[in-house]
């Protein structure tokens, strides 16, 4: 998928791997209070068959699972859209507009 006002190229959910690292890009999915831009996290499974992408959290959130037991504390795993999400923090641009707001990579991973 081709964000064009991001200008940016999203991953399908079958291009992420278990242990692939990433960085939340949009805010609060699926209404979880505790996911905002910036979060990151570990994919911890293999993608679902809606397409989604398994992702065990640094932090604990919300309502949050253990990616089918997959190496995940509980409370830490949630499944996000691919576009919710890049790579890393190597995602292969300089700057972002992540809710609303210009922010660079290097601010959102540290």
């Amino acid at each position: 998928m081709f964000d064009i006002e991001r200008g940016i190229e999203y991953p399908s959910a079958e291009e992420y791997a278990i242990g692939d690292r990433v960085v939340l890009i949009n805010e609060f999915p699926d209404g979880n209070p505790d996911l905002v831009a910036g979060s990151t996290g570990t994919v911890c499974d293999e993608p679902t068959g809606g397409g989604r992408v398994q992702v065990c959290w640094d932090d604990e959130i919300e309502g949050g699972h253990t990616c089918d037991s997959r190496n995940c504390p509980n409370g830490h795993g949630w499944r996000v859209d691919p576009w919710d999400i890049l790579p890393g923090c190597d995602a292969g641009v300089d700057e972002l507009e992540i809710a609303g707001e210009s922010d660079t990579l290097d601010f959102l991973c540290g």
